[in-house]
């Protein structure tokens, strides 16, 4: 396993800002977090720890987690990504992949090489008790959480609660007062089939957010519902369930200052005088 280099404030001697982890240029306007680079060229090896991508990751920027998994809309997944960099927003982006979803993207099509999580860092993060465990330290990390594509067979599993990998254990810990959005993706024959609109359905009684497919020609050929959502729309569900939080948020704390002003603690009672002993 390849182990990072150091540098001194995230600066190169030539004075370009420098990825925490390896030590290479990042490109400006990218945060450290998003340009965690690969620490060796082998794209198998093991990338930047969870204590470096923490050190590195903006506590002022908005934390988004991207799940992709094992459709062929994965392929939009750089595209999607670029998109949250984009943003107004000032965001900072992670991704976490399923193995099947690596089929249909690269690594280095993502921009400023952008951490991907896999199933292996979770057990290359956790080695004795007090190490982080990786979906957990994801979820903590995320303000919100987007799985685009949802494909069928995850669909399936968070719906009856299995967690047989990275991303699905992270959905299972999900904290539910934070937002959590999917995109499905699949067949129009799996798509209609009668236990898909049983597990959306499911999801969505947990408070989570369908960004419904659309109709189209799929890359199977088939015509019908059951394509991914645009990205735009994707990014414009983002954002506003972003907005509906930061609402949400702004709101209970204006009810505890108000619950402060209107009920304010009271002393406590000195007790009383105790009679001098004879």
């Amino acid at each position: 396993m390849a182990s990072c280099s150091s540098t001194v404030n995230g600066v190169l001697t030539n004075g370009e800002s420098a990825c925490v982890c390896s030590g290479k240029p990042i490109s400006p306007g990218i945060s450290h977090a998003t340009q965690m680079c690969s620490v060796a060229d082998n794209a198998e090896d093991y990338q930047c720890s969870w204590k470096q991508f923490v050190a590195a990751s903006a506590p002022s920027k908005r934390h988004i987690l991207v799940g992709v998994s094992g459709s062929v809309a994965a392929v939009k997944l750089p595209e999607l990504v670029q998109m949250l960099l984009n943003s107004k927003m000032n965001n900072e982006v992670t991704v976490i992949s399923t193995e099947s979803a690596r089929h249909f993207y690269q690594d280095a099509a993502l921009p400023g090489n952008i951490r991907v999580w896999r199933d292996q860092d979770e057990w290359h993060e956790w080695k004795v008790m007090g190490d982080p465990v990786l979906h957990i330290e994801l979820r903590r990390w995320a303000d919100i959480m987007i799985i685009a594509p949802l494909d069928a067979n995850t669909l399936a599993k968070m719906a009856t609660g299995a967690c047989d990998n990275l991303l699905t254990c992270v959905a299972r810990a999900w904290d539910l007062s934070r937002p959590l959005l999917f995109a499905p993706a699949m067949n129009t024959a799996m798509w209609k089939h009668p236990v898909t609109a049983f597990n959306i359905e499911k999801l969505t009684s947990w408070g989570y957010t369908q960004v419904p497919c659309v109709e189209k020609t799929l890359a199977c050929g088939d015509t019908g519902l059951g394509a991914m959502a645009s990205v735009r729309t994707i990014i414009q569900s983002i954002n506003k369930e972003l907005k509906h939080y930061d609402q949400a948020q702004s709101k209970s704390v204006l009810c505890q200052v108000e619950a402060l002003v209107k009920y304010p603690d009271e002393p406590a009672e000195e007790p009383p005088d105790m009679p001098p002993l004879e």
